[in-house]
């Protein structure tokens, strides 16, 4: 589960007259409202010194907390692109969140090729086009790239869970059995673990039968 972070030790890192960094860096705080409250939060931080020794101008971001809430989250990562629209983790943030949401496929299928451009070889976006993929029916094209996403990020659960439910509807019992079998020893999960025995139960009565 996840802690958040000591207020007091943010403050101090924050504090650009204690923080060495803020030297040769600047930093941009953002804070995202719902009903009148503060609901998410990210930091745009700039390093000159990075920048020169690599001739690059480049943002880096951190600091992305929400509360369980889809709009407040992508609204946080809408400001990243308001700030370089280019930015792949913001693009597939918001490109797979709309996939999961099942809503506006065409534009999270624009965002997440965007991200693709900048990171082709990445796994977590390439779970995204996948799933999105599947959501659109495209079952074939969803398995080729969830079973490139699972080579490169083999043991992330989510990405397992897309390409077992992938190889369910394909109706690849066997492959999905295995696929959650080996979710079941990464994260072990009740609801994993009906899946599994209904699978078994299911590939039994098709051995049964013939």
């Amino acid at each position: 589960n996840w802690v958040p972070q000591l207020i007091m030790d943010d403050m101090e890192i924050f504090n650009k007259n204690r923080n060495p960094c803020f030297k040769d860096s600047e930093a941009k705080f953002f804070i995202a409202y719902k009903d009148g409250q503060p609901a998410g939060r990210i930091a745009a931080i700039l390093s000159h010194i990075a920048n020169k020794k690599f001739s690059a101008k480049n943002l880096r971001f951190g600091w992305f907390d929400t509360i369980e809430d889809y709009d407040t989250s992508v609204e946080v990562q809408q400001k990243l692109l308001d700030i370089n629209s280019d930015d792949p983790y913001a693009l597939n943030y918001i490109g797979y969140t709309w996939v999961n949401q099942n809503i506006k496929l065409d534009g999270a299928e624009i965002m997440i090729r965007r991200a693709l451009e900048h990171e082709p070889e990445n796994g977590y976006y390439i779970d995204s086009i996948g799933w999105l993929y599947y959501r659109q029916g495209k079952l074939e094209e969803a398995r080729e790239e969830l079973e490139k996403a699972v080579q490169i990020v083999p043991n992330d659960t989510v990405i397992l869970k897309h390409l077992a439910e992938i190889y369910e509807t394909l109706g690849l019992k066997e492959f999905a059995l295995e696929i959650y079998q080996n979710i079941q020893k990464i994260e072990p999960d009740t609801e994993i673990e009906e899946k599994i025995n209904i699978l078994k139960e299911m590939l039994g009565e098709t051995i049964d039968e013939n």
